[in-house]
């Protein structure tokens, strides 16, 4: 075996083997966002089903079923104009995965382009009759999953958008989104916002979270709050973390939601790479945040933490997490 882990080949069996090999010292991190982009082979998805399973992930959020940044759709859609470039049913495949292991999967809907989306203006409308449109498909085909636990809204709310627009086109866009899907499923619904402490265009003080969360949580309808820790997007320093999640919490409190932490197990170097943050980082980040939620998922393990993951540092990053040694 190489010294830097397991080559991103390596045979499914052998994650799986890791993976038993590491039950025992499942970390605090209770599932992972995953996307469905990648055309990777339903064997390599299985290995990291089981590395998940046994490394104590219980819940899934996919980002999204539908991705208008490259036109796909990653189930049999009635939809025009999308199409996939995997030869198998994607959604159908997690979900079935998912129901082996006894993991909860919440659905996302449509990625548009930039995190900003859905934009004011053009395309609003046609993105929310969307994302409508494809939870009624999902909801058809995979309702009856004892897996199918819920929804995730695709496009991020920003908390420093509250400060300055209370009615914001995002929040706005979130609130709708939620008055459609109850119209048709009573699932548990979530979203991941984010926020930026001292961003130049509108800082956000702990207060303001506290006001937001709240808020955001009673207009929307949202059933979970997956407020992201920012660490691996703005290297936001560990107290910043802290005290907003504290403050999250009390936001929430007595509104009938859950606030889950959203673990960002990445860092953004100088040139844009996104590359693996390691698992002391994470494992720290975990136990600042953990106190303060209902549950713990990361962005993403797919990514930075699977052996597949194709980027350099990821499998030292889950040996590290697991076990507290260093894969080096």
């Amino acid at each position: 075996m190489p010294a830097g882990g397991p080559d991103p080949d390596l045979e499914p069996h052998l994650a799986a083997f890791f993976g038993s090999l590491f039950a025992l010292l499942a970390g605090p991190l209770g599932g992972s966002f995953i996307t469905l982009d990648q055309c990777r082979s339903p064997e390599v998805w299985e290995a990291d089903f089981e590395l998940m399973d046994t490394a104590g992930l219980d819940t899934l959020i996919v980002r999204e079923a539908v991705d208008l940044t490259i036109n796909e759709a990653f189930y049999p859609t009635m939809q025009p104009n999308l199409a996939s470039d995997c030869e198998y049913d994607s959604v159908g495949m997690v979900m079935a995965f998912a129901e082996r292991h006894d993991m909860k999967v919440y659905l996302g809907l449509v990625h548009a382009s930039g995190t900003s989306s859905p934009a004011p203006g053009w395309g609003r409308d046609q993105l929310l009759y969307q994302s409508a449109l494809t939870a009624r498909e999902l909801v058809m085909r995979y309702g009856d999953y004892e897996s199918f636990a819920g929804w995730y809204l695709t496009p991020e709310a920003v908390a420093n958008d509250w400060v300055f627009d209370r009615n914001h086109h995002r929040i706005r866009f979130h609130r709708e989104l939620v008055a459609a899907i109850r119209e048709f499923d009573s699932h548990p619904i979530a979203s991941a916002p984010y926020f930026i402490p001292y961003s130049t265009w509108q800082p956000i003080s702990e207060q303001q979270m506290q006001d937001f969360v709240y808020a955001y949580t009673l207009t929307t309808g949202v059933n979970i709050v997956i407020l992201q820790d920012g660490a691996g997007a703005d290297n936001r320093s560990i107290n910043d973390i802290g005290r907003y999640f504290v403050a999250a919490s009390r936001g929430i409190a007595n509104t009938g939601a859950q606030l889950w932490g959203d673990v960002e197990a990445f860092r953004i170097m100088g040139d844009g790479a996104f590359v693996p943050s390691g698992g002391d980082p994470v494992r720290v980040q975990s136990a600042t945040v953990k106190p303060h939620v209902d549950k713990l998922v990361a962005w993403t393990f797919q990514h930075y933490m699977s052996p597949y993951a194709g980027r350099p540092g990821a499998w030292q990053a889950f040996f590290n997490y697991i076990t507290g040694i260093s894969a080096n």
